[in-house]
């Protein structure tokens, strides 16, 4: 499900610089993961940015002096002497400029699975008066940050339970000596409002857990401030009908938790504090080792709108915290774009230029049919509106940046049911210049009475779709290498902008008013990607895919595509061999589907069918069919 191939650490020699690179390298060893050490030699202090706003130039700002470089390899010998980094594979790597900025640099360039720092290091009390480049960092990373403190750490938090004797002087003697952080944890602490965004942090808390052979707790914090005063009946029902509503949710948590690893250790916990409160007296009460959590969330109690409550959980735990953000680059993508989305118009979208004018009516605003169809794509879009967009989203910007330019787009509009459209670099329309292919085509989705092709919830609807038929994003300039081969079905490397257009589909759905995407992936690695927003609308095969990404979690997807595709999947239970099926994921456009998809039946049937479904691969002979087509990697 989950992989850890790259950890990013950010050091600054201080006392806790030290803590959280020991306990990186300890998570690196695990997982066999490698090593990324940062140090940033900060170009001025907060009284120096004060005093002199005017500063120098940021490229002067950025370069290191040779008296810089010698004396930041003196001290980072001494570190790096000190550490046990026999057997590890790292690199070490120095900068100058802003701390946080230079951090947020080396995320998107490096790419990391976690980034690992402390979170009160060598600035001191400038700490106090800013927020500290740890604060930054984590409202800000693209990645999961995990944050520990520095050695002999007492919070205040602890001191007040403590002096309070909340907890038994037994528990008070055994407190864990400073600095006792251990990882592998051996108890994991997963706290949840059963929200998307906590659900995302779920994910990382299983893995964690189930690696480590650890115990997960999962709690759910309930406001004392929040319940019902109890002055009428009616309250008491309300009250009532609270702690089923909870006990419900979470039951659904610990059965999503029990079909993926049922022999996970799981201990859920509701306590009746407000979030914080309740996540630090349980991370104390229960020597807990690790807490993940979501950096959002809460919102059903409208306690963490912001993120004081992930502030307050990593000033005060007692160990370190995993703090999960939503995928920050799709994220980034949906605000952007949908900014974009309101300001098109029908009219840019539609325009024609004077050498390939169009037929207007007098209702072109209200009425599209008032545009003649044979040069509209899906019977909306023209080439300069398609162009207008490109460059509106920024697709076409981002393309530049990566050395393309004079970009042509063309349509294929002979089918009256479905549409091309590619766009192509250099102004030249060849195979070798194409960037992106596309292939849609209006459908409908329709189901019966019982679902019995598709197993579902029985529910019956009929609604116009589209159908993604085929997309292709490729890099014509690029070549593969041992780091980045050939994926199934590929003549290029990709072109980087998947979540782009994903997006731009999401968005031409809206505007063509279906209640759904769909499409039927042909490999295994487009299902996985096309599963961060897509589901499939057969349940069964949903579960099979989720087991399918749980049981290959631990290879490098480029292996097991691969290995699926030259029919090396094995169903472990039977003991036969598995053939890809693609079938239909759609994206929900319409409340009628997004009800489909969150509806008890369809999701019990998932868990039943994830439960139920264990897979492996045949490597022995995955090795054997892949040598004999080596010569032929994308057949």
């Amino acid at each position: 499900m989950l992989r850890i191939e790259r950890i990013l650490v950010p050091i600054d020699f201080s006392p806790v610089s030290r803590v959280s690179t020991l306990y990186a390298i300890d998570v690196a060893r695990i997982f066999n993961a490698e090593l990324i050490l940062l140090h940033v030699i900060s170009t001025s202090s907060f009284s120096g940015r004060l005093l002199f706003p005017q500063g120098m130039s940021s490229k002067e700002a950025r370069i290191l002096t040779e008296e810089e470089s010698q004396q930041c390899k003196t001290v980072l010998d001494e570190f790096l002497a000190q550490l046990p980094l026999k057997g590890i594979r790292y690199s070490v790597h120095v900068e100058k400029g802003i701390p946080f900025l230079r951090i947020l640099n080396a995320i998107r360039q490096t790419d990391p699975s976690v980034l690992v720092m402390g979170t009160h290091g060598a600035t001191g009390f400038e700490h106090m008066i800013i927020g500290g480049t740890a604060e930054r960092v984590i409202r800000k990373a693209g990645c999961p940050v995990l944050t520990l403190k520095p050695e002999g750490f007492e919070t205040f938090f602890r001191k007040i339970l403590d002096g309070a004797r909340l907890f038994e002087s037994k528990a008070k003697e055994e407190k864990r000596a400073p600095n006792a952080y251990t990882f592998p944890p051996r108890k994991v602490l997963y706290p949840t409002d059963f929200s998307e965004i906590s659900e995302q942090a779920l994910d990382y808390a299983v893995f964690i857990a189930q690696k480590a052979n650890a115990q997960l707790i999962v709690l759910h914090a309930t406001s004392s401030q929040e319940e019902p005063s109890g002055r009428s009946d009616q309250g008491s029902e309300s009250t009532s009908a609270n702690v089923q509503d909870v006990s419900a949710k979470m039951d659904d948590v610990l059965e999503e938790i029990k079909a993926l690893f049922s022999q996970l250790k799981v201990v859920p916990r509701v306590v009746p504090l407000r979030p914080a409160s309740a996540i630090l007296s349980t991370a104390i009460k229960e020597s807990v080792d690790i807490i993940v959590m979501g950096t959002h969330g809460w919102s059903s109690l409208g306690l963490l709108l912001s993120t004081s409550t992930t502030d307050r959980v990593i000033r005060d735990a007692p160990c370190p915290v995993l703090t999960i953000r939503p995928n920050w680059k799709l994220e980034e993508v949906e605000t952007r774009f949908r900014k974009v989305f309101k300001k098109l118009s029908p009219f840019e979208l539609q325009k024609i230029s004077s050498e390939n004018q169009a037929v207007f009516g007098p209702d072109v605003f209200s009425d599209p049919e008032s545009i003649k169809k044979t040069d509209l794509f899906m019977k909306y879009y023209s080439k300069e509106g398609m162009a207008t967009a490109f460059e509106e989203y920024g697709i076409f910007d981002t393309l530049r940046k990566k050395g393309f330019d004079d970009f042509l787009i063309t349509f294929d509009l002979e089918d009256p049911f479905k549409h091309g459209m590619r766009v192509y670099f250099g102004g030249q329309e060849d195979p070798s210049h194409l960037l992106i292919d596309l292939v849609l085509r209006r459908g409908t989705l329709q189901s019966q009475s019982g679902q019995t092709e598709t197993n579902g919830p029985h529910v019956q609807f009929n609604c116009p779709v589209m159908v993604i038929e085929w997309l292709c994003l490729q890099n014509p300039l690029a070549q593969f290498s041992p780091t980045r081969p050939p994926l199934p079905g590929q003549v290029y490397p990709g072109l980087g902008i998947g979540y782009e257009m994903m997006e731009f589909l999401v968005l031409m759905g809206e505007r063509l008013q279906v209640c759904a995407l769909t499409n039927t992936p042909q490999f295994f690695h487009t299902a996985k990607w096309y599963h961060e927003k897509f589901s499939f609308y057969n349940p069964v095969r949903e579960g099979r895919l989720i087991a399918l990404i749980r049981d290959t979690g631990d290879f490098n997807l480029t292996d097991v595509t691969w290995a699926i595709y030259h029919g090396c999947l094995i169903d472990a239970v039977t003991g036969e061999s598995v053939a890809w099926q693609g079938g239909t994921q759609l994206y929900p456009l319409s409340e009628e589907l997004r009800r489909y998809f969150s509806s008890a039946r369809y999701r019990e049937i998932v868990r039943d069918t994830v439960a139920n479904s264990r897979f492996r691969i045949d490597w022995q002979l995955f090795r054997k069919r892949m040598q004999s087509h080596a010569g032929h990697p994308s057949a």
